[in-house]
């Protein structure tokens, strides 16, 4: 017999029909207004507070309305046939086979699991052990599957089902919907290529390898189970290595948790809850974005949404078969993502809330819960034996991102309460603000969807006395955990907390799904015009909901600078260019080296680490050179110009139009043109590009003059190699130097100038590094002086123990990724600054550390903060002024910059064409910069905007 409705009693000329009908206009108000309360709030405050106490009244309310409608005991459990098992029969002899296989299964996982190559395994370990599990698995299922071969009526008070035909009409456009929503444009939305997925590639390739180790769980950088990167390394030996495969089995992943997410919502709650849920799952961005991101996580979601699936049909039916295929998808799925790990929480849960509740409905089915454990056990052994071996490697992604770490709790002495409140906020208010995990910062779901959702909750904690409204509040609480236990300062984190997508569709399902039965007069009498309302009203609010996502994901996130960012954009650009240049000689900036992007998708490509003294380039003879650098090195492109003026220049750019990176792509021609030695005889000048030598010449030359590169800092000797009565002059860096002489010099370019006597024999301008034979200069280090000569200022690096180094360092815009000398050290710059214009200048540093400035032998500047930048004004007339800048480098991450301001010109890097070393003259007339050069060398005029990569 139902109990009494509360509110009946309360209103007694109300009946249950007329109290239903009155009601319902009433939530559905109610909700509506709450969603549109939170949207207000979150726009007016987007970012901090919380929504107003008025929003969650009026949401509350309409899941109390709803609730006071609720009806009917909790759904009655199918019980599962006996167990009765002959040993010689069929049946015993599978089940038997599947123990067999599975203990012998274990010591070659073992010694797999300890084993670090294919080799050291050995094939019965690598191989063997894998297809042992698999027969074990099949052998299990074929019994299971015999003990009962018949399917089980389902208990009475469980919603009535479609016909399968109509189901199948209803399902198909829903999925074929959200297949069409996570494929399209796969390969470019969202632009990028991130860290993880290049190395989920990596990782999945490298396991497909015949010859490869076919491990249990992959450590280093992936920490995780190792099964589910087998069916991406087939795919991409199938395929290649391309961006749209690494994402093709989340996308598949995703699009099949709709039709899932619908047998649970039909089964327990009625087709129109199924309808409802799948609808809005199959369109929401929190889905989606996660679908369309290389990450394992949703391939693991789904598996743990299927597992969750059968568990209801078994209830349901009672069917042996059911509970075996959700205790494999369990087994398969604690295999991946750690999200995985809380369905035994939730199924626990659940089993001690029927225990307590229907403790003799829950005793029927004790056959089906030994065969789901069992099924599950086997199915998760590879990876529990590697748990109980490696106990540290399995838990060290979990003990990293801990809320209670030492770092998870940022600095708080209790962080959980604020945990809480934040993964609490980011269904309606504010969201992962993570570029590739959401539009940043904005709510998880939409507005529409929000509404319904916290109504859902209501409506599901008001009918707490039944079963099937207690599992979605513990799904939904379990999926939250992933996230409310993890890093505060990450929180939210739409990651971790993927598998809550799928519970709050259901959830908003559960309160639209009530919304649309009662609104059709399920059990009672109606008129067709209700009937229809209530149609077009729920039709109406998955519309508006799917078109909401849709804009959210494809319009606005798909096109947000932060986005490309942090999806690694550039990285992706920088891969497609190296891949697409493989014979030139390549450069990268130190922001791509290492990165699995490029090892992925450019594997042949063997790129060097860019630095600004690698310029100029020897004459190696390849078809080019390709220069790709992030916009940090941006100054950097200026030097490259200067040296090579022919250089064809792009940029990439978000849609917004701020700058992903910067390509140049230099002529051979171009790099030849710098080499060479100026020859001097009488009125006639040429460029000779056998270096600075006479030897095999008809007439020795009056003067010979290069610029030449020393690699290597340390103490140097010069001489002629000629035997003439008298020795030419030799002139280094502007300085005459004694032939032997031992001289310190700095890593970096050096002017070099010989004027040869008129009855001096021919020979060549030897070189060596102290205690090293003599050599001649091969002609790859001698370089046209009309073209290259030495510019920067000259760096003394001194760090522990004593060790020193000496450089020319172009511009002082210098990140420390390569540590010159050990840390801590100082450094003391010292060189000229020209000024292009008599006026008001402002100097000054930008550093971590310390640094302190002077300019014409006066300090100006002492600055101790960490990378902020202070200048002072200095008045400089046209010219050479000399500047000295000391720099202290201590802790554990360096940087130091030397900014400007000419007069009417904006703050930037002083170019290298402002600096020479101490000391240098002889310079070129074209030394000597205007100040149109002032905001750097490159102009944003030279450069072919190439748009989105």
């Amino acid at each position: 017999m139902a109990r009494p409705n509360a509110f009946a009693a309360l209103l007694p000329r109300c009946g249950p029909r007329e109290l239903t009908t009155l009601l319902v206009p009433v939530a559905t108000a109610a909700a509506v207004a709450g969603g549109v309360l939170t949207e207000s709030e979150r726009r007016r405050a987007h970012g901090a507070g919380s929504p107003s106490y008025l929003t969650w009244l009026l949401v509350a309310a309409a899941g109390v309305a709803l609730a006071a409608a609720a009806r009917g005991q909790p759904l009655s459990l199918a019980g599962t046939p006996a167990i009765r098992v002959r040993l010689r029969s069929v049946t015993g002899l599978a089940l038997g086979g599947a123990l067999i296989a599975a203990l012998v299964s274990v010591p070659l996982f073992t010694k797999l699991n300890d084993s670090t190559t294919a080799r050291q395994a050995g094939w019965a370990a690598n191989d063997l052990s894998w297809l042992l599990w698999a027969i074990s698995v099949v052998l299990f299922g074929i019994g299971v599957r015999r003990l009962s071969p018949r399917p089980v009526a389902s208990p009475a008070g469980w919603p009535v089902t479609l016909p399968r035909r109509r189901e199948v009409w209803m399902v198909a456009p829903l999925t074929a919907a959200a297949l069409v929503a996570r494929l399209v444009d796969l390969q470019s939305i969202p632009h990028g290529l991130w860290f993880d997925e290049a190395q989920n590639g990596l990782v999945g390739a490298a396991l497909a390898l015949p010859g490869g180790l076919h491990q249990v769980f992959v450590s280093d950088a992936t920490q995780m189970g190792a099964l589910q990167f087998y069916p991406l390394g087939i795919a991409l030996h199938a395929l290649g290595n391309s961006v749209w495969v690494l994402r093709l089995l989340p996308a598949l992943a995703g699009s099949g948790t709709v039709p899932l997410v619908y047998v649970i919502g039909s089964r327990l709650y009625g087709w129109r809850t199924g309808v409802a849920a799948a609808t809005l799952l199959a369109f929401s961005a929190w889905s989606i974005t996660f679908s369309r991101f290389g990450m394992q996580s949703m391939v693991t979601v789904s598996l743990d949404v299927a597992a969750y699936g059968c568990v209801v049909l078994a209830l349901r039916s009672g069917r042996l078969s059911w509970y075996f295929a959700g205790g494999v998808l369990l087994g398969l799925a604690l295999q991946g993502y750690y999200v995985a790990r809380l369905v035994p929480v939730v199924l626990v849960a659940l089993l001690a809330y029927l225990a307590v509740r229907t403790p003799r409905s829950l005793w029927q089915t004790r056959s089906g819960v030994a065969v789901f454990a069992v099924a599950a056990a086997i199915t998760f052994l590879p990876m529990g034996l590697f748990a109980l071996q490696h106990p540290d490697a399995y838990e060290a992604r979990t003990t990293t991102v801990s809320i209670f770490s030492a770092a998870g709790g940022g600095g708080q002495s209790n962080p959980l309460p604020k945990s809480v409140k934040t993964y609490l906020l980011m269904f309606g208010y504010s969201g992962d603000r993570n570029g590739r995990h959401n539009l940043p910062g904005s709510p998880m779901l939409d507005w529409l969807t929000a509404a319904l959702f916290f109504s859902g909750v209501c409506l599901c904690l008001m009918r707490s006395a039944r079963w099937e409204y207690v599992f979605p509040v513990l799904w939904l609480g379990a999926a939250l955990a992933g996230g409310v236990f993890s890093l505060l300062g990450e929180a939210p984190q739409a990651h971790r907390t993927l598998e809550a997508s799928v519970a709050a569709s259901l959830v908003a399902g559960i309160f639209l799904g009530e919304i649309w039965r009662l609104g059709s007069g399920a059990g009672v009498r109606v008129v067709w015009i209700r009937h229809v309302t209530a149609v077009a009203v729920v039709t109406v609010a998955l519309a508006a909901a799917a078109v909401m996502n849709v804009h959210k994901y494809f319009f606005l996130q798909a096109r947000d600078a932060a986005v490309w960012s942090d999806m690694g954009a550039a990285k992706l650009a920088a891969a497609r260019l190296l891949r697409d240049h493989p014979r030139g000689e390549l450069w990268i900036s130190d922001f791509f080296v290492g990165d699995p992007t490029l090892r992925f998708l450019a594997p042949r490509a063997q790129p060097l680490t860019w630095e600004p003294e690698t310029l100029p380039f020897e004459n190696s003879g390849r078809d080019g050179t390709i220069i790709v650098l992030d916009p940090d090195h941006w100054e950097d492109m200026g030097e490259v110009k200067r040296f090579y003026p022919r250089t064809r220049f792009e940029v990439f750019r978000t849609p917004s139009g701020l700058p992903l990176l910067y390509a140049a792509l230099i002529p051979r021609r171009d790099i030849a043109d710098t080499h060479g030695a100026l020859v001097e005889s009488g009125s006639t000048t040429s460029i000779q590009r056998t270096g600075l030598s006479t030897t095999g010449t008809a007439r020795a030359p009056e003067h010979l003059a290069a610029t030449v590169e020393l690699v290597t800092y340390g103490r140097y000797r010069l001489a002629w190699s000629g035997h003439g009565s008298v020795r030419p002059k030799i002139v280094l860096d502007g300085s005459q130097v004694a032939a032997m002489k031992p001289l310190t010099l700095a890593a970096g370019l050096h002017s070099v100038a010989v004027d040869i006597a008129a009855h001096s024999a021919a020979g060549d301008l030897e070189l060596a590094l102290s205690g090293n034979p003599l050599r001649a200069l091969p002609p790859a280090e001698v370089f046209n002086p009309l073209k290259v000569w030495p510019r920067g200022v000259v760096g003394d690096y001194r760090g522990q123990d004593g060790q020193r180094l000496m450089r020319i360092d172009p511009v002082l815009g210098i990140f420390f990724h390569v540590l010159p000398v050990p840390p801590p050290f100082t450094v003391v710059w010292r060189g000229d600054l020209y000024a292009p214009r008599t006026g008001r200048y402002l100097l000054g540093t930008k550093q971590v550390a310390t640094a302190r400035l002077a300019v014409d032998g006066r300090w100006i500047t002492n600055n101790l903060q960490h990378f902020v930048l202070q200048m002072k004004p200095v008045r400089l007339v046209v010219g050479w002024h000399p500047v000295e800048m000391k720099y202290a480098a201590v802790g554990g991450f360096f940087s130091a910059f030397l900014y400007w301001k000419p007069p009417h010109r904006e703050t930037s890097v002083v170019p290298s064409a402002f600096l020479r070393p101490p000391g240098t003259t002889g310079f070129p007339a074209t030394a000597r910069p205007t100040l149109a050069a002032a905001a750097g060398e490159l102009q944003p005029g030279d450069i072919i905007d190439a748009g989105e990569p």
